[in-house]
């Protein structure tokens, strides 16, 4: 399978896990007026549109032999303007933007050349193009609609959306930083689940290969059947240091700092060679 097919598969599991969601929506959630603190499912499905969209006006350009739109560098005010432009839309039309935003993206995709969806980052480009699709149309929709899922108690649901994205998303690229995006998120569902020992081989993965994930780690919500768990724990600190990690903000950033710098100076002495000392 071409990768031009794996993304264009993955497309489609996407507008699947959009239109489950939907269908599981009563007429009065469907009706709901949000804020822009406070979203209402309409409100969240043209977000995650607008950013496909996005995304698909890039990839035409490419396709046309331009140069990529930038993405724009300020996000939240970006997020404030997209609620704005459709916060007083009827349900069926945030719906009509959001499907006509995914076969967008899809069209744009179909017209890339194969040779621009590689595994390498283009010059200037921070990653791969095709992570830029996988990333708005899939695992940023996924996050907004299983972030509406877990507050209702629908945490076997939203485990289940995110070990079909993981599944799907690990043969992508052997990349660390890859892997280790991945192998989180089956940590987090696989917490949801309440398979709380596979959800600790995922994490202790994920972190081995994106160790930078750690600071958000101990704060995801998606992780809390984890936190009592001394092999959580062990993740980020030895057991004596638990007691300042807990016992407030200021000891925590403290402890955090330091446990960080002790890392940095032992991973100097493992790096520097026998005969050197």
């Amino acid at each position: 399978m071409t990768r031009k097919e794996e993304l264009l598969a993955i497309l489609e599991l996407s507008a699947q896990a959009r239109e489950q969601y939907i269908a599981g929506l009563s007429d009065a959630e469907k009706a709901e007026s949000g804020t822009y603190e406070e979203w209402a499912a309409k409100d969240m499905l043209a977000h995650s549109a607008h950013w496909i969209q996005h995304q698909a006006v890039r990839f035409e350009a490419m396709a046309r032999g331009e140069d990529a739109p930038a993405t724009h560098p300020h996000f939240e005010a970006a997020n404030a303007q997209c609620f704005e432009d459709h916060c007083n839309d009827s349900w069926d039309q945030v719906l009509h933007f959001a499907r006509a935003a995914h076969d967008r993206l899809a069209r744009a995709v179909q017209a890339m050349p194969e040779d621009m969806l590689l595994d390498e980052a283009p010059p200037g480009q921070a990653r791969p193009f095709w992570e830029d699709v996988v990333g708005a149309a899939y695992t940023h929709s996924l996050i907004h609609i299983t972030d509406r899922l877990t507050p209702m108690g629908e945490h076997e649901r939203a485990g289940n959306l995110w070990q079909t994205w993981g599944g799907v998303m690990a043969p992508l690229s052997d990349r660390p930083e890859w892997q280790g995006n991945v192998h989180y998120n089956l940590a987090c569902s696989l917490s949801m689940l309440g398979q709380v020992d596979d959800a600790l081989a995922q994490l202790q993965l994920a972190l081995q290969k994106r160790p930078g994930l750690k600071a958000w780690s101990r704060r995801d919500s998606d992780l809390a059947a984890l936190h009592d768990r001394p092999e959580y724990k062990a993740l980020f600190a030895a057991q004596h240091w638990w007691p300042v990690l807990e016992s407030g903000p200021e000891a925590e950033a403290l402890a955090d700092q330091f446990i960080r710098l002790l890392t940095m100076v032992r991973g100097a002495i493992e790096g520097l060679p026998a005969d050197e000392w």
